[in-house]
This record gives structure tokens, C-alpha cells and sequence, in this order.
């Protein structure tokens, strides 16, 4: 019987986790890419890797999670979702239907900020030579 509950809803979370985390590594390695000599730069005046990729890790950041915070943003006065628009035909009072469609959300929310900030964490971790302080120019594929 909780199948019923997890299935759609776990389904939710992991499509726009899925959406959240191919922006930002995505946005993550082009931007180290084009911007490589200025990390670069940065390490040899002794930056550590963190100091020298924030600036790229903010943008990769805001890239993925931009979309999440615009359609909450826009959440029953713009758009109108399908699991509130479902409950209400199904006979649900509009009210209950919000409540659950704004839970979906912040979980939504919550997953995709969670889940990006690792998978950016073990991109940048992967892209940068500790021990050789330096940049990993090989291992960024765009």
C-alpha cells in the first residue's frame, strides 16, 4: 500500500535531481574549461583548490538550482502541477492538494540543492591534483 506513495513520489524527486545535478556539472566543467588559466593562475599564487574553484562552484551552483527555485517560484499562480491538479479531480479539497503539492516541493528543493552540492564537491575533487596543487586539464571533458 506504500507503494502507491513512494513510487510517484520518489519518481518526483529523482527526475528534477536528475535535471539539478546535469546543469551544475555540466556548467561546472565548461566553466573550469574556459576559465582554466585563471584557476591556474590563482593555485600558482597559493590558492587552494576550494578558493580557486568557488567562483566556478557558485556559478554551477546557481545554474542548478535556478530552474527548482522558478517553479516554486511561479507554483499554483503560473502553473498549475500535475499531482495538485490530480488530487483535486480526484476529489481532494484544493487546500489539502496545496499543502501536499508544497511538501512535494520542498522536498524537491531540498534533494536537488543535497544532491548537487555532492556530486560538485566530487567533480571539482576529480578535476584538481591536491598533491600537485594544480588543475587536471585532461580530466575535464566538456
Amino acid at each position: 500500500a506504500r507503494l502507491r506513495y513512494v513510487v510517484p513520489v520518489s519518481g518526483m524527486v529523482v527526475g528534477n535531481v536528475l535535471t539539478a545535478t546535469a546543469l551544475g556539472t555540466g556548467n561546472l566543467l565548461s566553466d573550469l574549461a574556459e576559465n582554466a588559466d585563471r584557476v591556474d593562475l590563482m593555485l600558482a599564487r597559493g590558492a587552494s583548490w576550494r578558493e580557486a574553484s568557488l567562483p566556478t562552484l557558485r556559478r554551477a551552483t546557481t545554474a542548478a538550482l535556478t530552474p527548482t527555485l522558478n517553479s516554486m517560484a511561479v507554483m499554483g499562480l503560473v502553473v498549475m502541477p500535475g499531482m495538485m491538479t490530480g488530487q483535486m479531480l480526484g476529489g481532494q479539497p484544493p487546500m489539502v492538494a496545496g499543502c501536499y503539492q508544497v511538501m512535494i516541493m520542498y522536498l524537491v528543493c531540498a534533494a536537488s540543492c543535497l544532491a548537487t552540492l555532492a556530486l560538485l564537491d566530487m567533480a571539482s575533487k576529480r578535476v584538481f591534483d591536491v598533491a600537485e596543487h594544480a588543475l587536471r586539464r585532461g580530466a575535464i571533458k566538456t
